[in-house]
């Protein structure tokens, strides 16, 4: 299931060097917390376009065209899947496609994608675990596929290249601090006005990310003592310099 290990694209041009063509297994808070360039989406360098993740059904509303899924795996919050299916009243019944009943564990496979500012994964494959220590094999496939890229300096490039955000994603940022936290904490440092960056400015640099995350964040970096409020509530600095 590493980069590169699990092709999903194999009739692609061989030139289309940008084409996404491996399925990465990341948990539902890495795709939440990935920081947006446009429409793509990275953890890290690493860029997350086609996903699978392991989860609890939360939620389960059927339309006619869809399956409108909540899922989530404690790592935080949920996440709500799209799966496209034609189950309109003229469609045979031995044709339909059945929705999974809440409380099942299901492996998802799909691509992320924001609609209506909301991250939202739209599956191409969704199908209940067999066994519950398929939970397990799936972090080890996170852990495993991560450490692979990490390893592979061609994949790690072509991660920096995408990126363009203006400021340093590099940093290795405070130790004991998720990822989220690191991102924020590095927008605050890096701006150089008196007064501190403000909320507003953390929300627009981190497009796609629900502001009520962001405001989460804040308050625990302020609450921990990581930064500090300037001329007013919304306004930060960071305590270290």
């Amino acid at each position: 299931m590493s980069p590169g290990m699990s092709a999903s694209n194999k009739d692609s041009k061989s030139d289309d060097k940008d084409k996404v063509d491996y399925i990465m297994p990341v948990t539902i808070s890495e795709i939440i917390y990935a920081h947006q360039n446009v429409d793509e989406f990275f953890s890290d360098n690493i860029k997350l376009s086609q996903v699978t993740f392991v989860g609890l059904v939360l939620s389960v509303k059927e339309l006619p065209v869809r399956l409108d899924y909540e899922v989530g795996d404690c790592t935080g919050p949920s996440i709500e899947v799209k799966q496209f299916v034609d189950n309109r009243e003229d469609v045979p019944e031995n044709e339909k496609i059945k929705s999974l009943a809440e409380k099942t564990y299901v492996r998802v496979s799909g691509h992320i994608r924001l609609l209506e500012g909301k991250r939202t994964i739209v599956a191409f494959k969704i199908v209940p675990l067999t066994d519950i220590n398929e939970l397990t094999v799936h972090i080890l496939e996170v852990i495993h596929s991560h450490l692979m890229y990490k390893s592979n300096p061609n994949l790690q490039n072509k991660g920096k290249a995408a990126l363009t955000n203006d400021y340093d994603t590099s940093s290795v940022g405070i130790p004991g601090l998720g990822h989220m936290h690191n991102q924020v904490h590095r927008i605050i440092k890096s701006c150089t006005t008196e007064e501190g960056c403000s909320i507003d400015e953390i929300i627009k640099k981190l497009r796609g990310v629900p502001e009520n995350t962001v405001k989460d964040v804040i308050d625990f970096l302020s609450g921990e003592g990581h930064i500090y409020s300037t001329i007013s509530e919304s306004h930060f600095k960071i305590t270290d310099g």
